[in-house]
């Protein structure tokens, strides 16, 4: 027992203010810095992410740019106990390439963006940090202009435009760290599998590939 009028007193008070003011037992904590993962809860984002070189996407030439820093949407909900659904939104940036030969050039343009679906595992649950297992499918769309001709004649250039649809996979980790009750920070790691099939445009071999990416998502939680 304590007296607030006391001299001896204050210290006291200040010592269980502290006290109260300290991290609760996980087991026990509902403050509202909490990762939940129950029902009805989610979150949604955006952030940056960059990717291991993907050559492939522009075949044999010489890479004149890469990728880059690429974007990526992500939303998901919470609809049993750890697990989610949601749907993940990448642009996956342009590429160019060119080829010269004695006889004949070659310049190559790529474009590509990606729809997945997808589902995830709360694996490990924190007050402020979980750890996600994520993993998705849809399709990529690839926009493509590819431009060559021989040198001689100069005028001899054609160009072809080619719009296509080609599966795509991903498989990753997430880790979301909260800031308050509505702000999450979440560091990304995904694998993505990209089936654009080989096949060869004006004398261009172009493949599939899965290019390993890294990155950040800032969203809100509810």
């Amino acid at each position: 027992m304590f007296h607030a009028g006391g001299r001896s007193g204050v210290p006291t008070v200040v010592l269980a203010a502290l006290l109260a003011c300290l991290p609760q037992p996980l087991y026990g904590q509902t403050g509202v810095a909490r990762v939940e993962a129950g029902l009805g809860h989610g979150f949604a984002g955006v952030g940056l992410f960059t990717a291991t070189d993907d050559g492939k996407r522009v075949g044999r030439v010489v890479p004149d740019s890469t990728a880059g820093t690429m974007w990526i949407v992500d939303a998901a909900v919470f609809v049993a106990d750890r697990i989610a659904a949601g749907v993940d939104a990448l642009t996956l940036g342009t590429v160019t390439g060119s080829q010269s030969m004695a006889c004949c050039w070659l310049t190559n343009q790529e474009k590509e963006t990606a729809v997945l679906a997808s589902g995830r595992w709360r694996t490990v649950r924190r007050s402020r940090i979980a750890v996600d297992a994520v993993g998705g499918i849809g399709a990529v769309f690839q926009h493509r202009e590819t431009q060559y001709g021989l040198q001689y004649p100069p005028n001899s250039a054609k160009s072809q435009v080619e719009n296509r649809r080609s599966p795509a996979f991903g498989l990753g980790i997430d880790v979301p760290l909260s800031f308050g009750r509505h702000v999450v920070i979440c560091a990304l790691a995904r694998l993505f599998v990209l089936q654009r099939g080989k096949r060869t445009i004006a004398t261009l071999t172009v493949d599939s590939s899965a290019p390993f990416a890294v990155g950040f998502i800032a969203g809100v939680i509810w």
